[in-house]
């Protein structure tokens, strides 16, 4: 469960002293997100649940560290839409020896993951306004646009969540940018700047693609020149 995710990350308390067994913020590293957050693109979808909700729990002991979470799980999701083969944002399950269909799902479960962790944390009353507005507007821009549809569900539980939260309390702030989100939608702006988001993602995979192979063929260049020198002695 995510009590045994935690203690794999962090340890159980009984050893670690001060940093881990300690109360209030001196119970968790500063960095404690990225292993979680690493644990989230794991094979196992067990892990991937578990590591996400640790992550939300995490916070009711670090909530100095809501907002740069907040924007680390959104920079994750952005990530995990534009990896390609030559770019994998987890630093311990390798890809390469998945199929690009294989890399898709994988990429598209982390971020039903994010979008599982946004709904999460809007239940446990620790977001300021200027968050509630952050993940709102995040949502409205790139949750409810993604192309995969359980990715799509995820995130409209996680609106659902926050406007059962804030929604009393700040509906005059969320309720405009319900609107607008609407008025873009309507009007087509919101499937020109779709379009055009991925026109941008389609020429960094190639930049990326050309950068790589330019890497190789000077790579194979140099193998040859070796081959040369050590066939002329």
């Amino acid at each position: 469960d995510a009590h045994d995710v935690w203690v794999e990350c962090f340890g159980s308390g009984e050893e670690g002293g001060e940093e881990n067994g300690g109360d209030g913020d001196d119970a968790l590293p500063e960095a404690f997100a990225a292993p979680l957050m690493a644990l989230m693109d794991h094979p196992s979808a067990h892990v991937r649940a578990m590591a996400s909700i640790a992550v939300v729990n995490a916070l009711e002991i670090r909530k100095d560290a809501v907002s740069k979470t907040i924007l680390a799980l959104q920079d994750l999701f952005v990530q995990q839409s534009n990896s390609d083969d030559g770019n994998s944002s987890s630093a311990f399950y390798s890809h390469t020896s998945l199929t690009c269909e294989e890399k898709g799902e994988r990429y598209a479960l982390c971020r039903v993951e994010v979008a599982r962790a946004l709904g999460e944390v809007a239940e446990l009353g620790v977001l300021s306004g200027a968050d509630v507005q952050q993940i709102f507007s995040f949502l409205l821009r790139d949750g409810l646009t993604d192309d995969d549809e359980r990715v799509q569900l995820q995130m409209i539980n996680a609106g659902i969540a926050l406007c059962n939260a804030y929604g009393k309390t700040m509906n005059e702030t969320l309720i405009p940018m319900f609107e607008e989100a609407m008025r873009k939608a309507d009007s087509g702006e919101a499937a020109a700047e779709a379009k055009r988001k991925a026109k941008v993602e389609r020429d960094i995979a190639d930049a990326k693609k050309k950068k790589k192979k330019i890497g190789q063929t000077r790579e194979e260049s140099k193998k040859g020149k070796v081959m040369v020198v050590s066939a002329d002695f």
